[in-house]
């Protein structure tokens, strides 16, 4: 795990430390949102009873469903970036979300004018103070890489739907809802290979080392550049949307809410 940036970090991990394996022995039922946090987290602490662990994955929100129409916006910066071809990537200026080497990763290939797409960053009020944002303005970039605050709800959709591929090359996750955003809407993901990203994303995601800036370079061209790569990624989970994969929180299966509920309350 990244090392915490802020005193509010610092102060959770502190506390955590104490209270986690405290709570895990003496709670009746855990809940847990992957099988990484199962394994890396709980399974170190001596006395948990596995019988009473839940894996219980999350899903995204019904408005990221490709089936449905897109909400037009009224937001003409919105409207002008998704006029054209990027890159989207959802995060803050946060060690653990890696947004530096993803902007030295794109850098190398605008400098060499390789790629048409832009890039475009939600989820940050203040990237104008960001060593991203640095990045950008000392490479002459500012036309190509876009850093937005937060968005809306629709907005996001929107810009799943419209990107060219979603990128998430982060650190660490528990689980990893805007992959399955980002799948939900039919948009190509490239992602990190480390924590509980692939197990969120499965054969459906082209990963990368997140530690390795040109292995985030070779991912974004090869993804942008390779047609069928896309085609294929988005043929297999157009299938496991179909089977009822990746479903949308209000569609969840009555059948798993239930076993779900049972486990909690079967003590």
């Amino acid at each position: 795990m990244p090392k915490p940036t802020t005193r509010y970090q610092k102060w959770g991990r502190f506390c955590s430390a104490f209270s986690v394996p405290f709570v895990t022995r003496h709670t009746a039922r855990i809940v847990l949102v992957s099988e990484f946090l199962r394994h890396n987290v709980l399974m170190p602490f001596s006395g948990v009873n596995q019988e009473k662990i839940y894996v219980f994955y999350q899903s995204c929100d019904l408005v990221f469903s490709k089936s449905l129409p897109l909400k037009e916006q009224n937001n003409p910066c919105t409207n002008a970036i998704t006029c054209s071809s990027y890159i989207f990537c959802l995060g803050a200026e946060d060690s653990r979300n890696n947004r530096l080497r993803l902007v030295c990763a794109y850098l190398k290939l605008f400098k060499t004018n390789v790629i048409s797409e832009n890039l475009v960053i939600s989820g940050y009020a203040n990237w104008a103070h960001s060593d991203a944002c640095f990045a950008v303005k000392e490479a002459g970039a500012e036309h190509r890489v876009k850093f937005l605050d937060f968005i809306t709800i629709n907005e996001l959709s929107l810009f799943c739907r419209k990107a060219t591929a979603f990128v998430y090359p982060s650190l660490y996750e528990g689980f990893g809802i805007p992959i399955l955003e980002a799948f939900s809407s039919g948009c190509p993901v490239i992602a990190s290979n480390v924590t509980s990203i692939p197990e969120v994303g499965g054969d459906a995601a082209l990963y990368f080392d997140p530690l390795n800036e040109s292995e985030i370079t070779t991912s974004l061209l090869r993804v942008i550049n390779d047609l069928s790569l896309r085609r294929m990624i988005d043929h297999y989970v157009g299938c496991l949307l179909s089977v009822g994969l990746f479903v949308p929180r209000n569609l969840l299966g009555k059948k798993l809410i239930k076993k779900l509920l049972l486990f909690i309350v079967n003590v």
